[in-house]
């Protein structure tokens, strides 16, 4: 996906449509909602915003994030693995898309969780991690004296 613009694939019905696979509205919180008016430059067309696509899939449920150069939030989704995790990331790639558009180019994409392989050759992901390494990357970025995580995920604790 790196260097190409954001589309959602074409939509498919979901075969367990109503068990839990639809995703929870996005949080809603002051300056994480993506703001058109932040990529239009007056009298010209729109310049894209380069953006970073996080998948962490697990087996309970599935988390996308698209974020941009400043770590700042554009779009996010939580959904129900259900089992289904292609099905779960197709509905929040699809989710995203509506949402955002084409006002986004995907410059990298990285996936973690139990899903990570597998997902990774579905969205053609630049960057494969396990969840360890994933949350210790994280963790040292927000606070770089951190020296402990504690990781409770549905098929495993860490």
């Amino acid at each position: 996906m790196r260097g190409k613009n954001f589309y959602a694939p074409s939509p498919l019905p979901s075969p367990i449509k109503g068990e839990g696979v639809g995703s929870a509205s996005p949080i809603e919180r002051e300056g994480s909602k993506f703001d058109v008016s932040s990529v239009e430059k007056e009298g010209s067309v729109s310049e894209k915003i380069e953006a970073y696509l996080g998948l962490d899939v697990g087996s309970i449920s599935t988390n996308l994030v698209l974020i941009d150069n400043n770590k700042k939030v554009l779009s996010k989704r939580y959904l129900m693995t259900a089992g289904r995790p292609i099905e779960a990331v197709r509905i929040g790639l699809q989710e995203i898309g509506e949402e955002i558009g084409d006002r986004v180019e995907i410059k990298g994409v990285g996936t973690t969780g139990s899903g990570r392989y597998l997902t990774a050759d579905f969205v053609g992901a630049d960057l494969v991690r396990n969840e360890i390494t994933a949350q210790a990357t994280a963790a040292v970025h927000i606070d770089p004296a951190v020296d402990t995580i504690f990781e409770i995920g549905g098929q495993d604790s860490k």
